[in-house]
């Protein structure tokens, strides 16, 4: 019986090395839980704090996009402004050359009429010259 005991005593002291053993691999896994739940805590306060300026900067995009829409919107509305004055201007340039055109048909008219007319002036001045000479010889 002692030596059933002193068996017992040893497989006892060999289990209770074998729980101390445990219960070191538990305690130094409890610190590296430990350890590893405040990394955790920590990326978790950055994560918060990233999903807050991920937050901030898409509602600034979304200002930004809105913004960008105004913008493009405005450009639509002056490049139909600037095809409406690049029509308006081809169709000016268009009457200036017909008016040009038209100057220069009356020029041209205006020279054969002073023509016309300096060349009758001249007959006229001829005949009234004739008239004068046959009053003044009618009159001696």
């Amino acid at each position: 019986m002692e030596e059933i005991k002193r068996h017992f005593d040893a497989v006892m002291e060999h289990i209770l090395d074998q729980v101390k053993l445990v219960a070191e691999g538990v305690l130094q896994n409890t610190q590296r839980l430990d350890r590893i739940e405040a990394r955790l805590d920590r990326i978790e306060e950055r994560l918060t704090l990233l999903e807050v300026r991920v937050a901030a900067l898409e509602s600034r995009v979304t200002a930004l996009e809105q913004r960008l829409g105004r913008v493009e919107q405005r450009l639509d509305q002056m490049e139909q402004r600037l095809d409406q004055l690049e029509q308006r201007l081809d169709q000016l340039e268009r009457e200036v050359r017909e008016l040009k055109a038209e100057l220069e048909r009356l020029r041209h008219e205006l020279t054969r009429f002073q023509t016309q007319a300096e060349a009758r002036a001249q007959e006229l001045q001829e005949r009234v010259d004739k008239l004068e000479a046959t009053i003044s010889h009618l009159r001696q």
